[in-house]
């Protein structure tokens, strides 16, 4: 507040208390230099000692004008010249020019707007003020990009073979897991373009709009640069727009840049060029609302030049990479059409040399490409996914695109927000302080339990005059609320209030005692709240905000309940206080008070220094221990946060980073290439005073060296990054639509150990598939060689295509279901063997193949030796099924070894498949049609023996 007192006819003299003025000798000599070659300031003193400047004027000026000017001093605002050239639409830097500048360039008028005609003109230069979506591909199209892999081909291959041979239904079946499993892929892909539906969601449908001197109610969509446009509370921006005239004027811009506090507003011009969208406090932007006051705009940028224009290109840009699962699938399908049509034709050609008929062998060679082909992977692998993502939404993670539950198997990046993520966003009182006192208080969020400490020993609050003092203005001068819904506590207002306002109700205070009468809202640019309560017999005015600030308004602090002069000594011992606080990462607030009266009823000084509160965002309980789990098991996390250095730092130690690791400044990333960053991108683990562009390109130089990314964000700006990351994760309390639209996976509960859990479920999804692969490839590799064997050394062929189809039918049905909803291990371990196709796979599949294959030939030959053609034949496929059977077990220990009593699905899948067997054998009609014969229980011993003991040597 300034005073004002005439002391001369026709002169003023006001004084100001000037934030950052105190013990700052430079900014006071800058304010009495530049104050003093203003026209109508007749002198200036200004007192780096208390703070304050006093400034003697006359009348031809007003107290407004020179607290203007106090501002541009302060943080060295300019005017700029009218010399900007012609240029296209968005490319100025508005929030540094002056008003007449801006009205030159966009030739307008700021009192009476755009004429109708022009208006109409730009309207057809510039286009509608709309976002534009990407040409979306046909549904045709789309299902095409899904088969478009080498699994599909095979698949669509196979049910044409089938068809032609007169297999029907096995074509039918075929083709119906084709149209299916594309049909989910086109969903998903359907689902993607939300991101850019939720976008023009933000846009305005209407505004109020300065047409030819006049106000009009105009649709958003034909607003064109140099319009002037009114807005109110409950308003959209309806466009970028620069203002030019405001009162108490506050908009939420935390969809554009993750902030959640309202931003106060001015329309003075801002020196600096290159600062993040949240310091232009002159500009307002396309989607962000008007939450407080009243402004004039004028705009600047429509459409796609928008601030959310350019978010909206960036998600309009296609990208067609494959997930590492699709990459790996496509590796081996390419493998199996290679190997299929070699051996297949190999067999044919073998059997004909070798004088057999042409039919036989013919449908000896399309039965084992049939055979070998595991038709049953892309669906097992999406019933596996499926499976996964119901398990996730259990543990809170809702995931949108399926395959991303596989990649999340392989990251290796997390890289995470701080706020709301790992840490509780909920401000917590921690520390309190006077001159010579320091109490710490207990409890973590919001909840009201807790307790006060000095010197580590429990007090009770009432009986400590300062301190209970200290909580009880602290609380009176808050406007927030402590609601409780449930079991849970929230807050209703500002989180800082939110926090004063908790730690008074630990000590058993209700801040709604006393009544306001009158109230000085906090204001950026003071810094400071005061408000006035009617204490019954006299009004008591408190204070609380930044501590310098504060400390400036101050004559006495508090000491046992009694006002002590305060003084130069003391007050830098409070200075010193302070200090301390700041440098533990605590946010500080300093509270004052001060008794009215009819003789002083000034709000400015006199005040008496109650104390300082420290308080934080708490780390979440678990989310230590999580980090350490990941970095034990090769996942390094990744701290993106837009809080100060101090802040950053201080969390990072307590949560387990920066233990060999260093953290850089948004500023110092602005300054790096991309392959500067690349280079220094593995020593570092927290980026600090960032803005959501620098997540992008943390992202990006992540990803170029080679690293799996996991990305969470909120804010729209956010978008980019969390779709540019292999897998994006999106906020579900907090995150905005749009966000969570260009995500893969959103968090319900926003918490960082949810991610972990995701991770783990990722995992065991990818070590199922990888028992999958080994269960049926090496079986499939098994029949090849029996037959490939048999063909090149002119043996009779130990298989019939009707067998080679039944075995298809039994082995690769219920047991390697079961193995693909196999429940996940409940530890993260050390993803050593991250790839899908991997030596260790490859070695499993060639030896146990091999062996079950020999073992088949083996069993064939007994049978062929001691029994007859057809006795020998069912016992080799005996020995195939049955070996598979036993290779089920061995398949899921070979990877991460669960109790079997986890999978409830496997031992009554293999008794499942064990009674088709013995059906195709002993139920006639069944036999028949596959041409088995019964086997005795000699029989059975050789075919268990060679099955279940040689062939798992």
């Amino acid at each position: 507040m300034e005073l004002i007192r005439k002391y001369a006819p026709h002169t003023k003299r006001i004084r100001f208390s000037v934030n950052g003025l105190y013990r700052n000798e430079l900014l006071a000599k800058r304010l009495e230099k530049n104050l003093s070659l203003k026209s109508g300031i007749l002198s200036v003193t200004a007192s780096p000692m208390t703070g304050n400047i006093i400034i003697s004027f006359d009348s031809s000026l007003k107290a407004e004008d020179i607290k203007k000017e106090i501002y541009k001093i302060k943080f060295n605002i300019r005017d700029t010249k009218d010399n900007f050239p012609v240029k296209q639409q968005a490319q100025y830097p508005w929030h540094i020019m002056t008003k007449k500048q801006i009205e030159k360039v966009l030739n307008t008028d700021i009192d009476s707007g755009l004429s109708t005609v022009e208006a109409k003109k730009r309207l057809n230069t510039y286009g509608l003020n709309q976002l534009i979506s990407g040409n979306k591909p046909s549904f045709f199209k789309m299902m095409l990009n899904q088969v478009n892999n080498y699994l599909f081909k095979i698949l669509l291959f196979a049910g044409g073979i089938s068809f032609l041979i007169g297999d029907i239904a096995d074509s039918i079946v075929i083709i119906s897991i084709v149209v299916i499993e594309s049909s989910l892929g086109v969903l998903q892909e359907y689902n993607a373009e939300k991101s850019l539906e939720s976008l023009h969601k933000l846009t305005s449908p209407r505004s109020s709009v300065l047409r030819d001197g006049k106000i009009s109610l105009l649709s958003s969509s034909e607003l064109v640069p140099g319009d002037v446009v009114i807005v109110n509370p409950g308003d959209i921006v309806p466009a970028d727009a620069r203002i030019v005239e405001c009162k108490n004027l506050e908009t939420d811009e935390s969809c554009l840049t993750g902030e959640s506090h309202p931003s106060s507003k001015h329309d003075l011009v801002i020196l600096k060029d290159d600062i993040p969208l949240a310091e232009r406090k002159n500009m307002a932007y396309m989607g962000t609302s008007i939450t407080k006051g009243y402004g004039k705009l004028i705009i600047v940028s429509t459409g796609m030049s928008t601030e959310i224009g350019k978010i909206a290109k960036m998600l309009n840009e296609e990208r067609n990479a494959l997930s590492p699962l699709n990459k790996s699938l496509d590796v081996l399908g390419k493998n199996i059409t290679v190997a299929i049509v070699t051996i297949s034709f190999s067999i044919f050609l073998s059997g004909i040399i070798r004088g057999k008929s042409f039919s036989q062998m013919l449908g000896i060679g399309i039965s084992l490409a049939i055979g070998a082909i595991p038709e049953g992977l892309s669906t097992i692998v999406t019933i596996a996914l499926a499976y996964g993502v119901q398990r996730m939404a259990k543990r809170n993670a809702i995931v949108r695109k399926l395959n991303s539950v596989e990649t999340l198997g392989v990251a290796n990046v997390i890289c995470t927000d701080k706020t709301g993520t790992l840490t509780k966003n909920e401000m917590t009182v921690k520390e309190i302080r006077t001159l010579d006192k320091v109490w710490t208080v207990s409890g973590i969020g919001y909840s009201p339990l807790g307790s006060f400490y000095r010197d580590n020993v429990k007090i009770n609050p009432k009986d400590d005059t300062d301190l209970y003092s200290i909580l009880q203005y602290g609380a009176m001068c808050c406007n927030a609320k402590l609601i409780k819904k449930g079991n849970d506590w929230t807050v209703s207002g500002d989180p800082t209030e939110g926090a004063i306002i908790v730690a008074a109700s630990k000590a058993g205070i209700e801040s709604e005692e006393y009544e306001k009468i009158d109230e000085i809202p906090f204001d950026s640019s003071n810094k400071f709240m005061t408000v006035v309560v009617d204490a019954v017999s006299y009004k008591l005015a408190i204070s609380k905000g930044a501590p310098d600030v504060i400390l400036n308004k101050c004559s006495y602090f508090l000491r046992s309940g009694k006002a002590i002069k305060l003084g130069k000594i003391n007050k830098n011992k409070i200075i010193k206080q302070n200090d301390e606080m700041s440098n533990k990462a605590l946010r500080v607030l300093a509270v004052s008070y001060k008794i009215l009266n009819d003789e002083d009823n000034n709000v400015d000084s006199d005040f008496i220094f109650a104390g300082l509160i420290g308080m934080e965002d708490p780390p979440k309980d678990e989310v230590s221990q999580t980090i350490e789990e990941c970095l034990r098991s090769g996942i390094n996390v990744v701290m993106i946060t837009g809080d100060q250095k101090n802040t950053a730092m201080s969390i990072g130690k307590r949560i387990g980073l920066l233990k060999d690791k260093k953290a850089i400044s948004g500023q110092e990333l602005d300054k790096m290439d991309d392959d500067e960053l690349i280079n220094l991108i593995d020593d570092v683990n927290i980026f600090y005073r960032t803005s959501p562009h620098h997540k992008l390109k943390i992202v990006r130089a992540l990803r170029k060296k080679g690293y799996i990314v996991a990305m969470t964000g909120d804010g729209i700006n956010d978008a980019p990054a969390v779709k540019e990351a292999n897998i994006g994760i999106a906020m579900g309390k907090g995150g905005t639509d749009v966000t969570r639209n260009a995500s893969d996976i959103t968090l319900a509960d926003d918490n960082f150990t949810t991610i972990v859990i995701a991770i783990k479920e990722g995992r065991g999804i990818n070590e199922n598939i990888k028992k999958f692969l080994r269960y049926v490839l090496s079986g499939n590799v098994g029949e090849i060689i029996a037959l490939a064997m048999a063909s090149m050394t002119g043996m009779e062929m130990p298989l019939t295509s009707s067998q080679i189809l039944s075995i298809n039918l039994v082995t690769e049905g219920i047991p390697a279901l079961a193995l693909g909803v196999e429940p996940s291990s409940l530890k993260l371990k050390k993803n050593e063997n991250a790839q899908l196709l991997d030596s260790n796979l490859y070695n499993y599949i060639l030896k146990r193949g091999s062996l079950i294959g020999f073992t088949t030939l083996f069993a064939f030959k007994y049978g062929e030796a001691f029994r007859n053609p057809a006795i020998a034949k069912t016992m080799a496929y005996s020995n195939l099924v049955m070996a598979q059977m036993f290779n089920v077990f061995d398949a899921r220990r070979a990877e991460m070894p669960t109790p079997i009593s986890q999978n409830k699905l496997l031992v009554p899948s293999v008794a499942i498949s064990i009674a088709t067997l013995l059906a195709t054998i002993y139920v006639n009609p069944i036999a028949n049609i596959f041409g088995n014969a019964r086997l005795s229980l000699m029989d059975w011993l050789i075919v268990l023996v060679s099955s279940g003991i040689i062939s798992r040597i």
